[in-house]
């Protein structure tokens, strides 16, 4: 029923829009090439600074204390927000915090899911140091997190089959407005890292990939680092702002 609708609406549509930005790929082929294609990202309003939370959560009350303790020790932070399912790939970076990384950083984790209560296990039983689960927090919450944070790990397993025509996690758009360099673990595929120059998308699919991954970015200068940052922040304003959004959909129904 799916595939009889999608090829109904395509065949009758004058314009074809998707979140996806190599989408135009999959029109062609399917037969669909000659139909008029706009690439439209979930919008992200741009924001000022975000400031401490005045409903902070007991949640990030405590994940806000582990980032103070760790930065006195000299140690740079990693942060991962939203779902943790098996497509996330939470496991690999876990396990990448089981060798020498978990000395020299930490590893806040805030969102639910299914894979939540598994992890939090494996840290415990294998007392792998300097990771945090918050749980769900709420998102003003969540993006001060990020303020604090040195890297965002935008963290997706590798399908080709699913990601070949591009990626849309609001996840990774948060990080990029947010001045972070980004890792992605997946091949670059149209993705707002590779395409803004904020940060490293590579296949890795073992904890060994994430954490060399990881490590490039990290034993990086701080400029050098707060350089890519600002690459995906300007990419940010100037791809994901609503006004420009909606431009380029008048532009492309203009060009119909």
């Amino acid at each position: 029923m799916c595939g009889f609708a999608e090829r109904f609406a395509l065949k009758n549509a004058d314009l074809v829009a998707s979140v996806l930005p190599r989408a135009n790929r999959y029109l062609s082929a399917r037969g669909y090439g000659n139909k008029s294609f706009v690439w439209v990202p979930n919008g992200i309003g741009i924001k000022n600074e975000a400031k401490f939370p005045t409903n902070s959560t007991e949640e990030f009350s405590k994940a806000y204390e582990a980032v103070r303790s760790w930065k006195s020790q000299g140690k740079l932070i990693i942060v991962y927000t939203g779902s943790i399912g098996r497509p996330n790939g939470i496991d690999l970076i876990i396990n990448a915090f089981r060798g020498n990384i978990s000395t020299g950083y930490g590893l806040i984790i805030a969102g639910k899911g299914d894979q939540l209560e598994h992890l939090q296990r494996i840290t415990n039983e294998h007392q792998i140091r300097n990771v945090h689960f918050c749980g769900h927090i709420p998102k003003d919450n969540a993006e001060f997190l990020l303020t604090l944070a040195d890297i965002g790990y935008a963290g997706l397993r590798n399908i080709p089959s699913l990601f070949e025509y591009g990626i849309s996690p609001n996840k990774i758009s948060d990080y990029l407005q947010a001045g972070l360099p980004v890792f992605l673990p997946i091949e670059p595929c149209g993705d707002p890292v590779s395409e803004s120059g904020g940060g490293i998308a590579r296949k890795a699919e073992t904890p060994e990939a994430v954490r060399k991954g990881l490590e490039e970015l990290l034993l990086m200068p701080q400029f050098e680092r707060q350089a890519l940052g600002a690459k995906g922040k300007a990419y940010i304003a100037r791809e994901y702002d609503y006004d420009r959004i909606a431009r380029r959909y008048v532009e492309a129904m203009d060009h119909c």
